[in-house]
């Protein structure tokens, strides 16, 4: 669970009252994650690179096409193993950009080699 203040017990009994707020919340295992640096954070950031890089402002109209565009993607990211920097996934993001300048760049973003 996130630390979201609507993920926790009082919230439940704020908006079910004090019996069924309580009685629901009993029923919740809950696992907590870390204020900062949590796995949902990464996850996020994967998705942000994934939307910035990979998608970008085109629509993808089937299915089988964005998994493969996705794919190509993570592969392409799996190979150069791009630690996250300091600053973070726009960080990670724009180093990125600036590197894809230095060579040739295809019309789907991806460097020609």
């Amino acid at each position: 669970m996130d630390n979201l203040s609507t993920h926790a017990e009082s919230s439940l009994v704020g908006a079910l009252g004090i019996s069924d707020g309580r009685k629901l919340w009993r029923r919740f295992k809950v696992h907590y994650t870390p204020k900062h640096a949590s796995w949902l954070n990464a996850a996020e950031m994967e998705v942000g690179l994934v939307s910035r890089e990979c998608l970008g402002k085109r629509r993808i109209g089937e299915l089988a096409t964005l998994q493969r565009e996705v794919h190509a993607w993570s592969s392409d990211a799996d190979r150069s193993r791009r630690a996250i920097p300091p600053g973070g996934a726009l960080a990670a993001s724009m180093k990125t950009k600036t590197s894809l300048k230095a060579g040739s760049v295809t019309q789907k973003g991806r460097e020609d080699t």
